[in-house]
């Protein structure tokens, strides 16, 4: 957690000309240690997201709110995430990386 508050901003990524080298772009990433320090990151909240849509909203919000509302409640889970996520990446400029990353991971916990 504390390694990723001092990740470096990378240069703008060239366009890839085929899809060959659009494979090869991806896979030069596995050399980056921040791709390996942020994928559990990613890997735990796509989890919880498909923990929550899949069981959770299933089991108890069918039951109280109506089937019809697993997919309402699907498409507002995607709604909120989009909207903060913008609202995030605006951040960094005024306050760094540090708080955000420190937010995220103890907002697991919540």
């Amino acid at each position: 957690l504390l390694a990723m508050c001092w990740v470096q901003e990378l240069a703008a990524p060239q366009q890839a000309s085929s899809v060959y080298d659009g494979f090869v772009g991806t896979l030069s990433m596995c050399a980056d240690p921040v791709v390996w320090l942020l994928s559990p990151t990613n890997l735990t909240f796509g989890f919880c997201t498909a923990l929550m849509n899949g069981h959770v909203n299933a089991t108890y919000a069918s039951v109280e709110l109506g089937l019809g509302s697993v997919a309402v409640l699907g498409a507002v889970t995607s709604g909120i995430a989009a909207v903060v996520a913008f609202t995030l990446s605006r951040l960094p400029g005024s306050f760094g990386k540090a708080p955000l990353i420190t937010f995220g991971a103890f907002s697991l916990f919540s």
